[in-house]
């Protein structure tokens, strides 16, 4: 993932500032802005847990609009 692809996801997912992911993450805003800015490298984990909290989001969004979730794909019993 590159910098500019974390940022789009960032934004994407509705979190206009760094300290909003930031806080989300459980990282600091000035880890956000080093991968943003190709500072550092975007550690695997960090890619993944952008795409849990999408998924979480598609999730709240379902239940919101009165959607069940697929059989198999979380909740009880599955």
């Amino acid at each position: 993932m590159t910098p500019e692809e974390f940022k789009e996801k960032r934004l994407k997912l509705g979190y206009e500032t760094r300290g909003d992911l930031a806080e989300a993450m459980g990282i600091t805003r000035y880890a956000i802005e080093h991968y943003e800015y190709g500072r550092r490298p975007i550690p695997k984990w960090a890619q993944k847990l952008l795409e849990c909290l999408r998924l979480a989001q598609l999730v709240e969004q379902k239940r919101q609009d009165g959607n069940s979730l697929p059989s198999g794909h979380g909740g009880r019993g599955s």
